[in-house]
C-alpha cells in the first residue's frame, strides 16, 4: 500500500471510533518506512487527536515524532501546521507562533492544510 493509502484508510478507522487501532496499523506501516515523513506526519496526528489537556502524553509522543519529520524534511507543510496544534495542546505558544510563521513562508501552503488553521481558529488559540 501507498503511504497515503494507509493514512486514508487510518483516517476511515478513526472517523469510526477505532482510533487505537488506526494508530497501531500506521505504528507497524512506519516500523517497516521509517524515514517516510508523510507517514511520519499522518502518525504523530492521529496521535496528537488521542490527547486531551487531562492527558497529554500521546501530544507530548507527536511532537517528537513530529520534530523527527521535520529534521527529515524541514519545510514539511502538514508537519508544521501538526505540530502548531500540538504545541498549542501543550501550551506552547511560542512553538507554535514560529511553526505557523514557518508555514507561512512557504512558497506554497496546501489549501487543505489553510483551511484548517481557520477553520479550528489555531491563530487565535496561539496566546502568548
Amino acid at each position: 500500500l501507498s503511504t497515503n493509502d494507509v493514512l486514508r484508510a487510518a483516517e476511515v478507522m478513526a472517523q469510526d471510533g477505532l482510533v487505537f487501532e488506526a494508530i497501531r496499523e500506521v505504528a507497524l506501516v512506519l516500523a517497516d518506512r521509517p524515514d517516510d515523513v508523510e507517514l511520519m506526519a499522518g502518525y504523530a496526528w492521529l496521535l496528537a487527536r488521542a490527547a486531551t489537556p487531562a492527558e497529554p502524553l500521546p501530544a507530548e509522543v507527536a511532537e517528537g515524532h513530529l520534530n523527527d519529520a521535520l529534521v527529515v524534511e524541514p519545510a514539511h507543510p502538514k508537519s508544521l501546521v501538526y505540530r502548531a496544534f500540538v504545541r498549542v495542546l501543550l501550551g506552547n505558544a511560542d512553538g507554535a507562533a514560529e511553526d505557523l510563521a514557518a508555514f507561512d513562508a512557504l512558497p506554497e501552503r496546501p489549501a487543505d492544510l489553510v483551511d484548517m488553521i481557520e477553520v479550528f481558529n489555531l491563530r487565535d488559540q496561539i496566546v502568548r
